[in-house]
């Protein structure tokens, strides 16, 4: 969109609202807001613009322009989200097209003023504003294609995540014997497997640096095992007193519908559930243990 406006001979206050547009996304790029910290001409009419390392993401919410921080990695991350090229401090050259309506923004210095003055001429223009109450969560998404990832990579072929580490939480048997209200018979239990993952796919790291998700992630998948149990009283002597020993049968092996990726719940779609449960439902603790043996990539020594 090109904005027409008179000439006007700004003065550019710190802290005053300069709002930019992001990279394209298609035919429309966000818009993003921050403070100015100082400025320096260039030459007559060219005014570089110092800015504020605090960003703002501006959305639509019932008809009014709201805002939200913006979370990233580091200097280098930010900048690609702004699509900002120059070098050294965070800096932009003022100009209709990058930093649309400056002429109005930068008479404020509050965020919600500086909004409200140019909300009739954002609404209904050809920004990308997704309305804040529709609009999902980006961590909600990066942690689901990492958990589809980790799947995709220890289930099937792929390569798009390297498990480095996995262990049970506690063997099925000490499961039964610390789980609450297990009878003699048909019962279920809990089972957990803590992973760790370096995820390889170059547009979910990128993600995943702009909301500082680190690598190694941590994983941890649930299972629910179908088992039947048999108690043993034991007692050796008439002194001591007696014990429980378990002998224990899985019947059947399946995933609980949600997993824990860098300590955030994911929920497991259908589809993800069903490249887990086939390949599992027969296993025993030694063949699942096995499943996970197999896709452990094991780093050479440097000596």
């Amino acid at each position: 969109m090109k904005h027409i406006r008179p000439y006007l001979n700004e003065s550019i206050d710190r802290g005053s609202i300069i709002l930019i547009t992001g990279k394209p996304e298609g035919e429309k790029r966000k818009l993003y807001a921050t403070h100015v910290l100082g400025h320096h001409e260039l030459r007559p009419g060219v005014m570089m613009l110092f800015l504020s390392d605090t960003f703002y993401r501006i959305k639509e919410e019932d008809g009014r322009l709201k805002a939200s921080s913006v979370s990233y990695r580091d200097e280098k991350s930010l900048k690609s989200t702004l699509n900002l090229k120059s070098p050294g401090k965070i800096s932009i050259v003022r100009n209709s097209k990058k930093t649309p309506f400056h002429w109005k923004t930068l008479k404020h210095s509050n965020l919600h003023s500086a909004l409200k003055e140019v909300e009739s001429e954002i609404l209904g223009s050809d920004y990308l504003l997704e309305s804040l109450s529709t609009e999902v969560n980006e961590y909600d998404v990066v942690y689901s294609k990492i958990a589809d990832h980790t799947i995709s990579s220890i289930f099937e072929d792929s390569k798009k995540a390297m498990l480095i580490q996995f262990k049970e939480q506690e063997s099925m048997e000490d499961a039964i014997h610390n789980a609450d209200d297990v009878d003699d018979g048909f019962d279920k239990i809990e089972y957990e497997i803590s992973l760790q993952v370096i995820l390889r796919d170059s547009d979910l790291i990128q993600n995943m640096q702009e909301l500082n998700i680190t690598q190694p992630v941590e994983i941890s998948m649930v299972f629910d095992i179908s088992t039947t149990i048999n108690r043993i009283i034991v007692r050796d002597d008439y002194d001591m007193p007696e014990y429980s020993e378990i002998n224990f049968n899985v019947v059947d092996i399946e995933i609980q519908n949600t997993m824990l990726v860098d300590g955030e719940e994911v929920i497991l779609t259908k589809e993800q559930k069903e490249k887990i449960d086939p390949k599992i439902k027969s296993l025993d603790e030694d063949d699942l243990l096995s499943l996970f043996k197999k896709k452990l990539i094991k780093f050479k020594s440097s000596d």
